[in-house]
């Protein structure tokens, strides 16, 4: 599984996580198989220019990496919403650093949000 996780530095597996994702400065690109990470690489939150300005835009980029699922503290509704529509589920709650996210991924304790609507209702698939 490929997943994204916002941050504001490039420590690695000791990058906290940020809390806020529209403005965080680099999203960690993890490979993991459990909690043992395959491949880790930096990746910082920008867009083509052609798309600046555009709510949502880093969504397409991140499905463009292959990125399957974003671990993150909180995140706006319109950035959840563009997250889902590229289907990339997102799980919520995270905190502490990148390692201590993947471990409460793998472990089952963020709440996953990956319905097009916070109520579980789906109109748009």
């Amino acid at each position: 599984m490929k997943v994204a996780i916002p941050t504001n530095d490039e420590k690695g597996l000791n990058s906290q996580v940020a809390e806020n994702y529209s403005k965080c400065k680099f999203f960690l690109l993890a490979e993991a198989d459990g909690n043992k990470i395959t491949h880790l690489e930096a990746m910082p939150n920008a867009v083509p220019d052609e798309a600046r300005g555009v709510k949502g835009a880093i969504a397409f980029v991140l499905a463009g990496r292959g990125v399957q699922a974003a671990i993150v503290h909180k995140i706006p509704e319109k950035e959840r919403l563009a997250l889902v529509g590229n289907n990339i589920r997102i799980f919520l709650g995270a905190s502490g650093t990148v390692r201590d996210a993947i471990g409460q991924y793998s472990d089952g304790r963020l709440t996953e949000s990956s319905d097009c609507k916070k109520d579980g209702s789906c109109e748009c698939c």
